[in-house]
């Protein structure tokens, strides 16, 4: 993964990239994203530090549309980038998740049974 610095978000911004947002989100992630602070308190730190107005709108959309969908892990203090997972390692960790999510409905003999809302849901 590419380290994306505060003058690559600003060039963005700049020239009108169609990725800009992406951009802002993962350079602000961890500092502001994650955190509880209000769109309007996010969007004032964001414009002092980058020198040009972000709106409260557009901090609101980020979560939305962005943030919402980010399961990407936060890295430990004591990890280096080296020891991240990249690749086919990422891949592995989304569909473990995604395994995770699906139910399994056992009885008192942990022998796996129909699921009773199985009829309900096939049709989304």
């Amino acid at each position: 993964m590419a380290i994306i610095s505060r003058e690559d978000v600003q060039k963005a911004f700049q020239g009108g990239k169609m990725k800009r947002c992406r951009l802002l989100y993962d350079y602000y992630r961890t500092e502001y994203f994650i955190q509880d602070y209000t769109a309007a308190f996010i969007a004032d730190k964001i414009s002092a530090d980058l020198g040009f107005p972000i709106t409260e709108g557009m901090i609101k959309q980020i979560r939305f549309r962005i943030a919402k969908k980010d399961f990407t892990p936060l890295p430990s203090p004591t990890s280096s980038l080296a020891e991240q997972p990249k690749g086919k390692e990422d891949v592995a960790l989304k569909k473990t998740l995604k395994q995770e999510k699906e139910w399994v409905f056992t009885n008192q003999d942990d022998e796996p049974k129909k699921n009773p809302f199985e009829d309900l849901f096939k049709g989304r």
